[in-house]
């Protein structure tokens, strides 16, 4: 269930949990959802909503910079998959994904 919280420009979800990797969790499961449904920017808000807490996971970097990219944020999907391919060289699916990327 979401709703918009008074004064918030981004949505909330009801009861939300104070623990950031719970939140996370949460954040990444709609973001994937959005990703399916082709909704590309909702997706990249989720993404970017756990990015605090999961930022060093590749797979969610790979995830997120593909919303990005398919939002339309190309330099920004760029940017991610340059550093994620520098920490991990050998990460075929950030490779292929950042050869995709014009």
């Amino acid at each position: 269930f979401l709703q918009v919280r008074p004064g918030a420009e981004e949505p909330a979800l009801a009861g939300e949990d104070p623990e950031p990797r719970r939140r996370a969790a949460i954040a990444v499961r709609i973001a994937d959802l959005s990703l399916r449904m082709n909704d590309f920017p909702l997706a990249a808000t989720w993404y970017e909503r756990a990015a605090p807490t999961l930022s060093g996971d590749e797979g969610f970097v790979l995830k997120y910079a593909e919303a990005r990219w398919r939002a339309g944020q190309t330099s920004a999907a760029r940017a991610m998959l340059d550093k994620l391919i520098e920490k991990s060289p050998t990460n075929a699916a950030a490779v292929n994904l950042r050869r995709r990327i014009r």
